[in-house]
């Protein structure tokens, strides 16, 4: 069956509709611009960026892994840098910002808004993206909207971050457990910069694994969460 775009069959048929779980991609975040893999403005066209995020990849070359998830983190933090004579300050923001499509998937999330579309349904939504923005989202609606979730029910909204998240580190030994949510900007010195040579495609894959992320109790390399690791993340409330 051909896609669907009459938008009246897509309302009648969610209204009706009682377990609703919708699957999202890298397209709900290119409006925060945030670059997809593939596409005018994909990322890293030089490299097999499915290939890279994966334990296969990071085992072969930690230090190509790295720098391709540091230039992400980078697409996704920016680092303000104010110089003196007397100090230097550096304050890390965020850049890339929810947009209409996340909000709405966060209102249809809450209980009390769906009941007014399709009364008495379940929502989940599975998102394959790293970036966190649905469940910035998910915090800003509750936050600016208390009155959505004032009888919500404990597991309101769903959420289920199939990938995990791109500020999430972890030990890469199987025995450590070792987990940290980071957002320095850069990890470490070692890859300060390198977000330019992805630019400009000159990327030298030889960073010494010595200067990569360490876990601070096992030793290890400290790595990313990629597709094919098993793990991920279920948010039920935020």
């Amino acid at each position: 069956m051909a896609p669907s775009e009459d938008m009246d069959n897509f309302r009648a048929l969610l209204r009706s509709s009682k377990h609703i779980i919708a699957v999202a991609g890298a397209g709900l975040s290119a409006a925060s611009g945030i670059p997809t893999f593939r596409g005018a403005g994909g990322m890293w066209r030089k490299y097999d960026a499915i290939s890279l995020a994966t334990p296969e990849g990071f085992a072969e070359s930690p230090s190509l892994v790295w720098q391709f998830y540091h230039y992400r983190r980078e697409t996704l933090v920016s680092s303000f840098q104010c110089h003196s004579l007397m100090f230097i300050a550096v304050q890390s923001t965020a850049r890339a910002q929810p947009n209409n499509a996340h909000r709405a998937l966060s209102a249809f999330s809450l209980t009390s808004v769906r009941n007014q579309i399709t009364p008495n349904s379940s929502f989940t939504l599975v998102t394959q993206n790293v970036d966190g923005l649905s469940p910035r989202a998910n915090r800003e609606i509750t936050a600016n909207h208390p009155e959505y979730t004032q009888n919500a029910p404990g597991g309101d909204p769903q959420l289920i971050e199939m990938h995990g998240r791109l500020f999430d580190v972890l030990c890469n030994s199987n025995g450590c457990g070792y987990v940290e949510f980071n957002t320095a900007s850069p990890v470490c010195e070692a890859l300060a910069g390198t977000e330019q040579l992805v630019e400009d495609n000159t990327l030298d894959p030889d960073i010494d694994p010595k200067s990569l992320p360490r876990c601070p109790s096992a030793g290890h390399l400290l790595d990313q969460v990629l597709s094919g690791s098993g793990r991920f993340h279920i948010t039920w409330t935020v």
